[in-house]
């Protein structure tokens, strides 16, 4: 599965690293539907973290299953479907050729609140 990282597991970025699109000088992707994913998330949503995990490889495909995590002040005072609606809407063009979609989605809020309560 790609996660971004080739430690294994997940790559969890800070608002700061932002995706790039590759430039004429520059070799395309060999991951277009996540390299898309990022992006688009980053750019919509400014993300305090988000992580991005293909999980296609448990289905026999490639790029078409993804689970998402994504924590940003963009989701304050939206329930769940919402959220998910803000992150299909985020993906625009690039949500219809996504199989699947699994989407955890917080405010910086509430993962404090979930870290302070695991103390």
């Amino acid at each position: 599965s790609r996660a971004g990282s080739s430690a294994g597991g997940t790559t969890e970025i800070a608002a700061a690293d932002v995706a790039t699109a590759p430039t004429p000088d520059t070799q395309a992707s060999d991951t277009p539907m996540y390299d898309a994913i990022m992006a688009a998330l980053q750019s919509e949503l400014e993300p305090v973290t988000l992580t991005v995990v293909d999980t296609s490889d448990k289905y026999d495909t490639v790029e078409t299953h993804f689970t998402v995590e994504i924590v940003s002040d963009k989701f304050d005072k939206l329930n769940v479907i919402k959220r998910q609606k803000l992150v299909y809407a985020s993906l625009g063009d690039v949500m219809p050729k996504i199989e699947a979609l699994q989407i955890q989605a917080f405010t910086p809020v509430e993962v404090q609140d979930k870290e302070e309560g695991n103390k």
